[in-house]
């Protein structure tokens, strides 16, 4: 009676088909996606403390607010992301893309946005040139519609998609409006830390 209630062999875990590794309700995903950094540990001006953290097992580095929440994430090799809720009513997002950080950006770009318009995203101007701490990004503005009831409801987001010479990532941030709110400081601290490894 009592081996049938100990549970699988340690070596089972080793296959992803059933032990994913993501989020459940046995899952810390705090452990799982997050590694402490202290260097990029930071004051804002408003008080809010920002922790330096790894994530998603070497893909990148930021300094996020501290009480933002994981939402889900997964460290599955071909679909490693990490999601946060912010009290500030915005979601906070790093995906890495399956994408050659070799291939030109036109092309890179132009997977992007046929994934988005696929997805329902609408574009409202094109790319603008920036950088995150140590890589080449592209930042768009989407709106998208969810469709809820008689109307759809309607989100806003600043979407980065930033290479580093190992990797490519798409950074979204996701509002119920277009204008960021009072969660402006903490996202322009986390985009200018960011680190892609």
């Amino acid at each position: 009676m009592l081996g049938c209630a100990s549970g699988p062999d340690p070596v089972a875990y080793k296959n992803r088909v059933f032990y994913e590794g993501e989020a459940g309700a046995d899952v810390d995903l705090k452990k799982l996606l997050e590694k402490p950094w202290p260097p990029l540990d930071w004051s804002a001006r408003s008080g809010r403390q920002h922790e330096g953290i790894e994530i998603m097992q070497g893909v990148a580095r930021i300094s996020r607010p501290a009480d933002w929440v994981i939402r889900r994430g997964s460290i599955r090799p071909e679909g490693r992301f990490i999601e946060y809720v912010s009290p500030r009513q915005v979601v906070f997002s790093v995906y890495e893309r399956l994408e050659s950080p070799t291939d030109p950006w036109s092309i890179v770009l132009e997977r992007y946005q046929a994934d988005t318009r696929e997805q329902g995203g609408e574009f409202l101007g094109p790319a603008v040139p920036h950088a995150t701490f140590n890589s080449s990004s592209r930042a768009f503005d989407v709106r998208r519609g969810v469709p809820v009831g008689k109307e759809p409801l309607v989100s806003f987001s600043r979407e980065y998609v930033a290479r580093s010479a190992h990797r490519i990532v798409l950074v979204q941030i996701v509002r119920p409006r277009e204008d960021y709110g009072e969660a402006e400081e903490e996202l322009l601290r986390i985009v200018q830390s960011m680190i892609v490894l």
